[in-house]
Parts: C-alpha cells; structure tokens; sequence
C-alpha cells in the first residue's frame, strides 16, 4: 500500500449500532449495581474498577471517539484537496524527469500530511489505551458473573464476549494503523528523496485518494451511528 495511506485506517468506525448498544447497555447495567456497591465489591472483586472505567467511558472515551471521527474526516478531506492537485500535475509530465516545482511540492505535501497524523496516531493510542482497559474488565467482570451465575443459580446477565472481540479487534488494527503510518512518513522524510518518476508513481496517489474517500464514509457512518444512540437514549435507560 501507498506510504501516503494504509488499509484498516477507520475500522473502528465501522462497528455497528447494535455492537455499540450492548456495551452501553452493559455499562447502563454497572451502573444500576452503585446502589449495591459495598456489596458488589466482596462478591464481585473486578466490579469497582470497572464501574469507574464506565464513568470513563461514558464522560471521555466515547466522546473522545466522536471527536476523532471528525478529526479523521477533515484529515481526509484535506488531504484529498492536496494531493488531488498534486496528482493531476504529475500525470502531466512527459518525459522521466521530474519538474523542481513538483519536486517542492511534493515534499512539502509529505511533511504537512506527516504532522496532520503524528497527533492522530497518538490519539488513536491514548483511546486504544482506555477502551482495551474497559473491554478488559468487562471480559475479567463478565467471567466473575458468570461463576456466581454457576454458583447460586442466579439469572444470567448480558454477554457481551462477541461484541467486545468485535471492538478489540477493530480497535488493534485503527491504532497499529495510523502508528504505521506516522512512522513510515517520518522515516521517508527523515533522510534525502530522489524525488524520480518511480517513486512519484510508488506514492500510488490514485489508491490513497480511494482510501481517503473510504474513511469519509465510515466517519460519516460513525456519526449517524452516534445520532440513532442519542435518539435511543441508551445512556439513560
């Protein structure tokens, strides 16, 4: 895949509403236990660390997806903008050399796209950092419920392992993603570019624009996600 962008780059976007909704159902159902909380903690040890990782999810990791959703649009539409023009004066050559103008600007668009990701990729960390953690103890929490559930016949509550591993899954492959690609752009630029004809067609232009467009979608899908949890009110119950 082109330096420019690698696949994967919005996966966590495309987690459906259903996925979403049995988590914060599960979250809705941690809370429900604040009223039982002393007696909770001795019967279900992981139950006060994740009940305030719901409080965290609820006040910052969700919303902090919300505003990387946006982030990432306007970071694809920027750089469509950008290298949309750059492409259009690169299929315009003739010949093998490329025009110093060209050369300029191309460099130029490398760095400027290289500082629009660093602070994606450390966002996308910081968020991968919490949700693992939440779905972590949600996985510990669902365990310990579910030996009580064995042990005293008590109603089973919801299980949420599949749509956990869907968002695990998704959340590895976003972060790894955009790490990736900070990385790789900084290393391009870290040394010399023999800015040939070669490396102008490696850049592979046409696909980043295809991937760029693709992430527009997901993010633009992400947020009709948020609006039909808001209209649900799931958080509320």
């Amino acid at each position: 895949m082109s330096v420019l962008i690698n696949e994967n780059g919005a996966d966590l976007f495309r987690v459906p509403v259903a996925t979403w909704s049995s988590i914060i159902s599960r979250i809705r159902e941690v809370f429900t236990g604040t009223v039982f909380t002393k007696l909770l903690s001795e019967i279900i040890p992981v139950y006060p660390e994740l009940l305030a990782a719901c409080h965290l999810f609820k006040e910052t990791t969700f919303p902090g997806l919300i505003q990387e959703a946006v982030k990432l649009s306007a970071y694809a539409r920027e750089a469509i903008a950008d290298f949309s023009t750059l492409n259009a004066k690169v299929q315009s050559i003739s010949g093998t050399k490329v025009p110093m103008d060209i050369q300029n600007q191309t460099i130029e668009l490398l760095r400027a796209l290289q500082e629009r990701t660093s602070p994606l990729a450390i966002s996308f960390s910081t968020l991968e950092t919490q949700l693992n953690d939440f779905l972590s103890l949600n996985v510990q929490y669902g365990q310990e419920v579910h030996a009580l559930v064995q042990r005293d016949n008590l109603p089973i509550l919801s299980d949420i392992e599949q749509e956990i591993r869907t968002v695990q899954n998704a959340l590895f492959r976003i972060s790894g993603t955009w790490m990736s690609l900070s990385d790789d752009l900084e290393n391009v630029l870290s040394t010399p570019i023999e800015l040939t004809m070669p490396f102008m067609e490696a850049l592979n232009i046409d696909a980043a624009i295809i991937e760029w467009k693709s992430i527009q979608e997901e993010t633009a899908a992400f947020s009709s996600v948020v609006k039909e949890i808001e209209a649900l009110e799931l958080w509320e119950g």
